[in-house]
């Protein structure tokens, strides 16, 4: 999966949506407000439109979208996973992954003061490697 600059910024809204989900899927499991399930032996409801064929479509429904959360987080970790540049990664892993804002990842880096410098060191470097 080819990863955008839009995918990196949007990694903490991906972490939070997956929660989201993860709420979602826990109230579609929840036994006192879901019907009962009720199988022929294949595998499937005996009435395809009953309340559970509803409900088991809703729950796949909500786990394909969070694995497409999911993928779209492991693009990003492989992507500053594989830079090389050690300022350039520990920029990115503080800035994209662990959420900092421009002006604590230049604390945490301590070798440069000015938030700009970093900016154009890692646009520059986004710009080398063809992200969008």
């Amino acid at each position: 999966m080819k990863i955008t600059r839009n995918d990196l910024k949007n990694y903490q809204n991906n972490i939070l949506a997956i929660h989201e989900l993860d709420d979602e899927l826990k109230a579609a499991y929840n036994t006192y407000r879901s019907p009962s399930f009720s199988f022929d032996g294949s595998g499937k409801p005996l009435n395809p439109s009953s309340p559970t064929e509803r409900a088991m479509k809703n729950i796949q429904r909500l786990e394909r979208k969070q694995n497409e959360f999911y993928a779209k987080i492991e693009a990003c970790e492989e992507f500053v996973n594989g830079i090389q540049d050690g300022l350039i990664y520990a920029a990115c892993r503080d800035h994209y992954i662990n959420g900092f804002s421009w002006e604590a990842t230049c604390n945490h880096l301590k070798n440069y003061r000015s938030k700009s410098v970093i900016i154009s060191m890692v646009n520059n470097y986004f710009d080398e490697a063809g992200l969008e």
